[in-house]
């Protein structure tokens, strides 16, 4: 048994080498725990509402949490420390995932969309930035915000907007 946090488990994931635990949780934080020692390894603070979703990249060289806050952090494995602070999404965010390579994340929030966040700090270290958002439409469709001349250029994690209306699902009048 692993005493995980004060408040309930939203989410739980096991490393890839068995070795560790990571959790999210009501008490805003999300938690590396030892599997052996049931200690905790690494507490990751900065989400001011709970934390709903905590994965790791493929790697396992960073986490991501998705947030009631509106918001998710980009972490450190090693160390603990926030990278970035991804925002943009109208509503609480449910959940997030990286693609394999851990240069892509995807989020999904309540107001009903997910949004597209690409890496680009290999080729640029720097900050978060996000691409602009797209003019809000007066019924949901569906959308891909398409990124700018310069997008290459920009450094850190950045965002487009997808609408996942059920109106625009292909062959929905089955």
């Amino acid at each position: 048994r692993i005493a995980a946090h004060p408040d309930g488990v939203t989410h739980v994931v096991f490393h890839r080498d068995g070795s560790q635990l990571l959790t999210a949780s009501y008490d805003n934080t999300a938690r590396v725990h030892g599997l052996k020692s049931g200690k905790t390894l690494k507490e990751l603070r900065g989400a001011t509402s709970h934390v709903n979703m905590a994965i790791y990249t493929h790697d396992h060289s960073k986490i991501i949490t998705a947030s009631s806050d509106r918001t998710c952090r980009l972490w450190a494995v090693e160390t603990g420390e926030c990278l970035q602070v991804l925002e943009g999404h109208t509503d609480e965010i449910f959940s997030c995932a990286f693609n394999y390579t851990g240069e892509t994340i995807i989020t999904g929030s309540k107001d009903n969309t997910c949004r597209i966040w690409k890496d680009n700090t290999f080729a640029n270290p720097g900050g978060v930035q996000p691409l602009e958002d797209a003019e809000p439409h007066a019924t949901p469709r569906g959308s891909l915000e398409t990124a700018p001349a310069d997008y290459a250029l920009q450094p850190g994690f950045r965002a487009a907007n997808v609408d996942m209306s059920d109106s625009d699902v292909e062959g929905d009048d089955q």
